[in-house]
């Protein structure tokens, strides 16, 4: 008796498609756009995100295409949106717009209705007469620093490559350069945008202001994003590692001239975890160099049998330039440690990588503003990963980390006056 009950409940699944907006979508929508629905390979491709558990299952994915002309691809995205603007109240479908898919949040850009994806927005073009990149709302940031390699240019773009450029920038937007250029919203010359009803339209410092302050930060959906323009920035060789203390559419920035980089991970033995503690707390409290930046991880990774080994400490250094100034992470260097992959002087994408980190588990992450770090806060959170991580040990978590992410307290002021009017952060 099960497979007739099968096919009812496939054919109920199939009818609950077919009676929903999607077709109707569809039909509006040019030959070169593309509509999928479950059970194809493209339906599935386009609902992964880099956490499995915050994947919906969208009753149609609504793709336009990049081969077409500018205007088709934003004419494609405005029937889209004007149309749920008409239905949704009829047809009670909501829908949510995917730029990277790296949010940990179920519904921020996933849905059970229609699903906007815009994959085909993948692109990244820098105009030095003007130090400007535009990029693609659909594009992420290993696919820019890509793009921008070689050039002599960057932009403030996010930490792991695997993020998109939407939801980032949005959210305002933490960078290794943010202690000396602000966020990357803070950076933005103009976002291309598709309103609720249907209307293209640009906005920016001198067209459109309200709406170009509300989407700097502002949380709130007020369209589809196809483009940002950012400001280009030279960008020179980088130092940096990491050092870990323990047992193993568009959107326009202003570029930035990128030189080389210092970069890596350091690694220490737990034994060590009060000395690390102790040196990013000086670090915080004496660094004025707006080039140097540490991420301190504190994680509690599995030890079998049920239980979390004790929480592992490591350090993520940077600094954004090809001549690092003596002495400038000295106190983490001076600790014993296991292992390092500090590089430099190298390039910026080099420092990146092309891996975003293990994807395709289940998880949840979140981020809050805390007041300047002391050793006994530090050890305090110390303890809380070896409590939490102690509870999740007969679980099947992976693994609990806290990074700990100290920034200049001019961070958000170090920016051209001109692009720093902004909603951020939301109150």
């Amino acid at each position: 008796m099960t497979k007739p009950l099968q096919v009812v409940l496939f054919l109920v699944a199939a009818l609950r498609v077919a009676s929903g907006p999607c077709p109707t979508i569809s039909a509006s929508l040019s030959a070169d756009a593309n509509v999928y629905y479950p059970n194809s390979t493209e339906y599935t491709l386009a609902i992964e995100r880099w956490l499995v558990s915050s994947i919906q299952q969208p009753q149609c994915v609504v793709e336009p295409s990049s081969e077409i002309l500018p205007q088709l691809i934003l004419r494609d995205v405005a029937l889209t949106l004007s149309f749920q603007l008409e239905t949704v109240h009829a047809t009670k479908t909501p829908f949510a717009v995917k730029s990277g898919g790296h949010t940990s949040n179920v519904g921020f850009s996933s849905t059970t209705g229609v699903h906007i994806s815009l994959a085909q927005f993948n692109y990244t073009k820098l105009d030095v007469s003007t130090g400007t990149v535009a990029i693609g709302g659909g594009t992420n940031w290993i696919s820019v620093y890509t793009t921008l390699d070689g050039t002599g240019f960057n932009v403030v773009g996010g930490r792991n490559p695997a993020v998109g450029v939407g939801g980032f920038t949005l959210g305002g937007g933490y960078s290794w350069k943010t202690n000396a250029h602000g966020l990357a919203l803070d950076n933005l010359v103009q976002i291309s945008i598709v309103l609720p009803d249907g209307t293209a339209t640009t906005a920016s410092a001198i067209s459109n202001q309200d709406l170009f302050f509300a989407l700097k930060g502002g949380f709130n959906n007020f369209g589809v994003i196809t483009e940002f323009t950012f400001r280009a920035m030279p960008q020179d060789l980088v130092f940096g590692g990491f050092n870990n203390f323990g047992v193993v559419t568009e959107i326009t920035f202003r570029a930035i001239p990128q030189d080389l980089v210092f970069g890596g991970h350091l690694v220490f033995d737990v034994a060590q975890l009060a000395a690390v503690n102790a040196a990013v707390v000086a670090f915080e409290q004496n660094n004025t160099d707006t080039r140097a930046a540490v991420v301190h991880g504190i994680t509690g990774p599995p030890a079998g049998n049920g239980t979390f080994a004790a929480p592992v400490p490591g350090v993520q250094l940077f600094y954004d330039g090809p001549v690092l100034p003596e002495g400038r992470f000295s106190d983490f260097f001076a600790i014993p440690m296991l292992t390092t992959t500090w590089a430099g002087p190298i390039t910026f994408l080099e420092w990146s990588g092309t891996d975003g980190g293990v994807s395709g588990l289940r998880g949840y992450f979140h981020a809050f503003s805390t007041l300047p770090h002391t050793t006994e806060f530090l050890q305090d959170v110390t303890d809380e990963v070896s409590l939490f991580g102690a509870m999740l040990g007969n679980t099947s978590a992976v693994y609990l980390s806290v990074a700990i992410e100290p920034f200049l307290s001019t961070a958000l002021s170090n920016n051209d006056a001109t692009f720093r009017s902004s909603a951020y952060p939301p109150v």
